[in-house]
């Protein structure tokens, strides 16, 4: 797994940028994000995928920890995201462990 640092370090040498430029605009991003997708509901990134909000209705299910207790679920949104065509064939074959 990649952590934010990993990520930093990468990305910086990839680039050519500064790592404390890097690690600004990667902390900026989930904020941009979040406001992008309240305001046009949907972010594209070439080459990792597309990300949209989704709106899910008010429902209601059984709490089977309460003897199958109705309950309500409120509506929400929730966030959707598809990969782009190339990440997947780009990832190379790992054996498990």
């Amino acid at each position: 797994m990649a952590t934010k640092d990993d990520l930093v370090t990468a990305l910086a040498a990839k680039s050519g940028q500064p790592k404390t430029a890097v690690y600004v605009v990667l902390g900026a991003m989930p904020e941009v994000m979040v406001s992008e997708l309240n305001e046009r509901g949907e972010v594209r990134i070439a080459g990792v995928g597309i990300f949209k909000s989704k709106y899910v209705a008010a429902r209601k299910m059984k709490n089977f920890l309460e003897q199958g207790k109705e309950m309500n679920v409120p509506a929400r949104m929730r966030v959707v995201c598809k990969t782009a065509s190339t990440l997947a064939p780009a990832l190379k074959m790992k054996a498990k462990k």
